[in-house]
Formats: structure tokens, sequence, C-alpha cells
């Protein structure tokens, strides 16, 4: 991407989180209005929003507002299934079968969701090869294997959920498309974190949240 280098950090700036606005195809970005973007940041915001990722590129995603964790730049989505089901079973890895000194409810990938309305299965994230480290063939993270578990609402305990997913970005992203130019960089995310709205009594969980 032709861009001019911001010669700072992007740690200096607030979180920035890409909104989606149902009256017009632009991005907006929420910041502060005593903030003066930097061009550079602001090219990258604006392309991420026309490139997601490619673990989610089989799902129907809309763009909604989301921060996670200390990114700066947040790029977070609804999914749905190809056949317009935006419900259904997010399988994964218990965390605490994995990490003794984890005793919380949250799932390590694969995360996959299987669609209640056509019963297809897609994978949501796979950390050997998706995020940053996957990329880079240098996976660090916590990882299930066999049979996988349904993520149970932690409210009422179903397990027919509405997925949610955040993707995080900071210096070391845009630091690697400058170094190579024309890389994906949205597939070198360094922050995932997937929810679940219960489609029962909407509550929302998180099911999966992980550095890469």
């Amino acid at each position: 991407m032709a861009s001019q280098r911001y010669s700072g950090s992007l740690f200096n700036f607030p979180k920035l989180t890409v909104l989606y606005d149902k009256l017009s195809p632009r991005t907006m970005l929420c910041a502060p209005s005593d903030l003066v973007m930097d061009e550079f940041l602001a090219d990258y915001l604006r392309q991420l929003r026309e490139r997601p990722p490619k673990c989610i590129a089989s799902f129907r995603r809309k763009l909604i507002e989301r921060s996670l964790g200390t990114f700066d730049v947040t790029l977070a989505y609804s999914l749905a299934c190809e056949c317009g089901s935006d419900s259904g079973v997010l399988l994964g890895y218990p965390l605490s079968s994995l990490s003794p000194d984890y005793d919380g409810e949250m799932f390590v990938g694969p995360l996959t969701f299987r669609c209640r309305g056509c019963d297809s299965s897609v994978i949501v994230i796979d950390t050997n090869t998706d995020g940053y480290h996957g990329m880079m063939d240098s996976a660090a993270t916590y990882r299930g294997s066999g049979d996988s578990s349904a993520f149970a609402c932690l409210s009422c305990g179903s397990d027919v959920l509405r997925p949610f997913v955040a993707f995080g970005y900071g210096d070391a992203v845009f630091d690697l498309d400058e170094d190579e130019p024309g890389i994906d960089y949205e597939n070198y995310f360094m922050g995932f974190a997937a929810y679940g709205q219960c489609a029962s009594c909407n509550t929302e969980s998180e099911v999966m949240v992980c550095d890469l």
C-alpha cells in the first residue's frame, strides 16, 4: 500500500474501532473529535474494512462496533452462514482441559460454526494457520484436538448461539506491510475474540479470546 510512513507509535492513539453504518457504505472512525488522525493509519483502517481476514471468507459478514483489549485497531463482525442463518453451534475445546491453572468456561480452537439452518460446518479460526504467528508458521497458543464440544450459554445452557468475532491489529502488522509491500496484512491480526449471543435468552458470552 502506497502511504507515507507514520513515524510515531500507533499505540499513542486512543482505541479506534471500525463501525458499519447501515445508511452509508462509508467507513466511520470512532475517535475523539479533537483527534487528528495520521493519513498512514487512516489508510489502513479504510482498507481493512474492505479486506476481512481469510478465515471468515466463507461467512456472510457485517461490520459491527466492538473493541478488543488493548489493541488500537479492531475489526469486528457478526457472522452468518452462506444459507442466511445467523445462529448455530460453536464447537471448540475447553481451555480448562489444556491449562490446569484455568477454571473458566472459554474455549480454544480450532473453533467451528455448525449452522442451525443447513447443518453445514465451517471453521471460524485455526490458530495453527490463522493470525500473526499462525501465518508465520510459529503458532504458540493452546490448540485442541480430537472430538470438539459445543459451547453452552452461561445463563440458560442453550448451545444455539449467534456468533460475533473481533480481530485486533497493532504496530507489528503495519511494520510487516512496510517491509513486505503487497502482503495480505489483514490476515496477520494479533488478537482474536469470539462471542456468542444466546438465541434463547440473548445473553452474550465470551467463547474464545487469545493473543496471536
